[in-house]
């Protein structure tokens, strides 16, 4: 005797089926979808770095460009002597200090309020 409203065992075994099969394609499914979408960063992250890479290829190949302003810069530098280097350093302290206390600071630090 069955209950009424009851499932056989053969039905019980098609709806189990179904639910198991169910599962596996949305398990597939939301698989899939997150590999395209990783592939998907994928492509535009090696874009962006095959850009960056391009520009820094540009700049080695200009390497000679790059020297020669460098060299050029270095020629205009002057050159400070290392006994000269204490001195000046605190000329330039001295400097920033009168100017901040308005004060004229001359040859031979001479100062005067102005």
């Amino acid at each position: 005797m069955t209950m009424p409203g009851a499932k056989s065992r053969r039905d019980r075994m098609v709806i189990a089926i179904v639910v198991v099969v169910a599962l596996y394609a949305l398990a597939a499914l939301m698989w899939f979808t997150g590999r395209r979408d990783a592939w998907e960063r994928s492509r535009k992250d090696y874009k962006k770095e095959l850009a960056r890479t391009n520009r820094e290829k540009a700049l080695i190949e200009d390497r000679s460009l790059w020297e020669e302003r460098a060299e050029t810069k270095r020629l205009r530098m002057p050159l400070v002597d290392e006994a000269e280097m204490p001195a000046t350093r605190w000329e330039r302290i001295i400097e920033r200090l009168a100017a901040e206390y308005h004060v004229s600071v001359g040859k031979g630090l001479k100062a005067s309020q102005t």
